[in-house]
């Protein structure tokens, strides 16, 4: 049985372990804008192929890789409220 993938749509190629997304399927998955995508693309602040001149598309596996290192531990969260003192 085939594992779901974030997108729900699968585009393979010769290997069956390789699946791309478009910007439309990335943004719908990940909850990121289409603007906010090609903004990332545009700094390279995300892992994308381009086939050809203008289509841009993501590695299911790569996504998830840069997604695990979007993550911030709660230690390292700013601390927005200064600790009440004994006032």
């Amino acid at each position: 049985m085939q594992g779901k993938n974030i997108s729900g749509e699968v585009k393979k190629n010769k290997d069956k372990n390789l699946r791309l997304y478009s910007v439309k399927e990335l943004s719908e998955r990940t909850g990121l804008s289409i603007w906010t995508i090609y903004e990332l693309v545009e700094k390279e602040k995300i892992p994308y192929l381009r086939l050809g001149k203008r289509k841009i598309y993501f590695r299911e596996e790569k996504i998830l890789e840069w997604l695990k290192s979007q993550e911030i531990s709660p230690r390292e969260i700013p601390q927005f409220y200064p600790a009440k003192s004994g006032t």
